[in-house]
C-alpha cells in the first residue's frame, strides 16, 4: 500500500506544472494476483531513470524531498 501511494504521490508531483492534469488507476484483480496500472500526463522521467527507479530509496528529488518508492 505504502508504494501505491508514493506512485500517487510522484505522479501527483509530477504534473505540478501541467495546465490539465490527469491520473488514472486501473485495478484488474485475478484469481491469485491484482495488477495495478496508474498513468499520468506528468512531465516524466530521464532515459536512465526506468533501470534505476524500483531500487530502494532511489529518487530524482532534491535532498529532503523524499527517498523514493524504497
Amino acid at each position: 500500500l505504502q508504494v501505491l501511494g508514493n506512485l500517487v504521490s510522484n505522479a501527483l508531483d509530477a504534473m505540478n506544472n501541467t495546465t490539465n492534469p490527469q491520473l488514472s488507476l486501473i485495478v484488474n484483480p485475478t484469481s491469485n494476483q491484482v495488477e495495478r496500472i496508474i498513468s499520468d500526463n506528468g512531465c516524466g522521467g530521464s532515459d536512465e531513470m526506468p533501470e534505476t527507479m524500483v531500487e530502494p530509496c532511489q529518487t530524482s528529488k532534491k535532498i529532503g524531498e523524499g527517498l523514493g518508492l524504497g
